[in-house]
């Protein structure tokens, strides 16, 4: 099939035909989170993608979000002093773990520092969709990225460019800088559970950056956690 002529595609679009082109290795809503990440970094700019197409910025994003403090995964609060305690010892002996993220970030937006901005955009950057309030997620399926853009997107990250939306993907050879993209994508990864065996990471390294087996077996021995190398079922970090 020939790559499609559209100039900007939603996010979530792009997630449902790269997970196709890469067989289901990756999830539609794992690229979608992914891409997601990116747009909270700041490493590319998305737009609506009806009307004007007009730019959508992290700050007003944000400022967005904010104006519902509790999400069904995640909660803003004034001050890192009023985040409660997440393990609470009960009578009975029993205890309960609170799983539900904190974002330091004062209820008006005239108290934002730089700081505190980038501190939040980093903690949504690592946000499940499913953790934000039901009314915001028509807002962000509209997201949406130009052609152009994502294309120095994957660039940029090392990523080949999908054959869905290109003539064909980039063929360079194996460098550093290769390396340090696979190596910030696995860093990513590793902030969670591990959800799958390494050959399956492999596989996704392999479709997404072209990476030599060999090259990837380094990363992984420098950056997985010690809990990964162990054998055994593998670990899901499900919700309760």
């Amino acid at each position: 099939m020939p790559p499609l002529r559209d100039d900007i595609l939603t996010l979530r679009y792009i997630a449902e035909l790269w997970s196709r082109e890469l067989s289901g290795i990756r999830t539609a809503d794992e690229i979608e989170a992914e891409l997601l990440a990116g747009f909270w970094r700041g490493e590319f700019a998305v737009r609506h993608k009806t009307g004007t197409k007009r730019q959508i910025y992290r700050s007003a994003m944000l400022r967005g979000v904010n104006l519902k403090r509790e999400h069904p995964g995640f909660s803003f609060v004034d001050s890192a002093d009023l985040i409660p305690s997440q393990l609470v010892e009960h009578a009975d002996g029993g205890a309960t773990v609170d799983l539900r993220q904190y974002i330091v970030l004062p209820s008006d937006p005239n108290q934002w520092t730089d700081d505190l901005r980038e501190a939040g955009y980093e903690a949504l950057a690592e946000t499940a969709l499913e953790d934000y309030d039901p009314l915001i997620l028509p807002v962000m399926a509209t997201f949406s990225i130009t052609k152009e853009v994502f294309a120095n997107f994957c660039d940029e990250s090392g990523r080949e460019r999908p054959r869905f939306w290109f003539v064909k993907g980039r063929n360079d050879k194996w460098t550093a800088r290769s390396e340090r993209n696979v190596e910030k994508w696995f860093k990513g990864i590793t902030r969670g559970a591990k959800r799958k065996p390494k050959s399956v990471y492999r596989a996704e390294a392999a479709k997404l950056f072209n990476v030599p087996g060999k090259a990837f077996d380094r990363i992984w021995k420098r950056l997985a956690p010690e809990a990964w190398e162990r054998s055994g079922p593998v670990v899901r970090s499900d919700r309760k």
